[in-house]
């Protein structure tokens, strides 16, 4: 699958980081996953590769993409994770509308009404909840320093179908702890 991380600060380097280490069966990446934010956060990620440590152990993830500046034409990804500050949402998807495509764009941000943003921009969005903590440790590297919940993702149709399903496990897979939910707007705060 590929994945693009929009605004990728501690949170959205994280899930990216997992989501590039995950496997197939044959040992092969399942993910080919960019990694979109500032500068002073991603370019040590390009050089060295990025460490995510704490509560949900140590990983090393090499050969991530990382840019300040998405241009790839349209219908090229699968999924936008959102990971930009809910200020800032409206911002993001005028940069992205032009990669959305087929895609769907998963909002992973704090606060309600992002997915009613996204939605002027797409019909595929989905809305997710996040209660784990992470931090910038340093350059190129993350931790993750709490651990409440499993991630929430759901449609605002209020659906579980096949491909909410199939992301959800695309993301258990990655080490992500995810439940597929009926009603995400229950969730999301």
């Amino acid at each position: 699958m590929k994945i693009v991380v929009m605004g990728a600060g501690a949170l959205g380097m994280s899930f990216g980081g997992f989501l590039a280490k995950a496997r197939d069966a044959d040992g092969k990446r399942s993910h080919d996953v960019t990694l979109v934010g500032r500068e002073m956060y991603l370019a040590p990620v390009k050089t060295e590769g990025l460490t995510i440590t704490g509560i949900l152990g140590g990983h090393k993830v090499k050969g991530l993409k990382a840019v300040t500046d998405i241009k790839t034409p349209a219908a090229e990804y699968d999924l936008i994770l959102l990971t930009t500050k809910a200020f800032d949402t409206e911002k993001a998807m005028r940069q992205i509308k032009p990669l959305i495509g087929d895609a769907y764009v998963l909002s992973l941000q704090n606060g309600i009404g992002n997915e009613e943003i996204i939605a002027k921009y797409t019909d595929k969005v989905l809305g997710g909840m996040v209660i784990i903590g992470f931090e910038i440790a340093g350059p190129a590297h993350t931790r993750v320093t709490v651990f409440a919940d499993n991630v929430k993702i759901g449609r605002l149709d209020n659906r579980v179908d096949k491909e909410l399903k199939e992301i959800v496990e695309i993301f258990n897979d990655a080490e992500i702890p995810t439940d597929a939910v009926g009603n995400i707007q229950r969730h999301i705060w």
